[in-house]
């Protein structure tokens, strides 16, 4: 039996190398697992004429699903089908890995209609996902899966 050991709680300086090393972990377990290696990163941006980021998507495909981590438009580009366009190049990037699901989350107050409207469904909420406001979970099958 392993004795208790005291958390060490850590900042900013050390954050990126303590979730890169747990990603790797939690990757191995799932592949050992699941018997999937095929997991890679999946992101693409768009950037103004100075190279500066103005939208993107980020995430990771693995065993024929897609999942969307984070997907942003500058406030002053929203609603120019900037956001469309970054959803379908991720699912057509998807599909070209062979994935047929694609998931993602948001909350109420990000964009929930956004991905209703292009045939994602709602596969869970959480109520109080930061307190007072939802988060959903929604799926969406590609390559004419529905």
């Amino acid at each position: 039996m392993v004795s208790t050991r005291s958390i060490q709680f850590i900042d900013d300086p050390e954050y990126d190398e303590l979730a890169k090393l747990l990603e790797d972990r939690v990757y191995e377990f799932n592949q050992d697992a699941t018997g999937l290696c095929d997991g890679a990163w999946i992101s693409g941006k768009i950037t103004n004429d100075d190279g500066e980021v103005i939208a993107g998507f980020n995430g990771h495909t693995r065993g024929g699903c897609c999942q969307i981590d984070n997907l942003w438009v500058h406030e002053s580009l929203r609603g120019q089908g900037i956001g469309s366009q970054l959803i379908n190049a991720a699912e057509a990037e998807a599909i070209k890995r062979g994935c047929d699901l694609l998931t993602l989350s948001t909350h109420n107050f990000q964009a929930p209609d956004f991905y209703r409207a292009r045939g994602y469904v709602q596969a869970g909420v959480v109520e109080g996902r930061p307190r007072g406001h939802r988060q959903f979970t929604f799926a969406k099958r590609l390559g004419g899966g529905g």
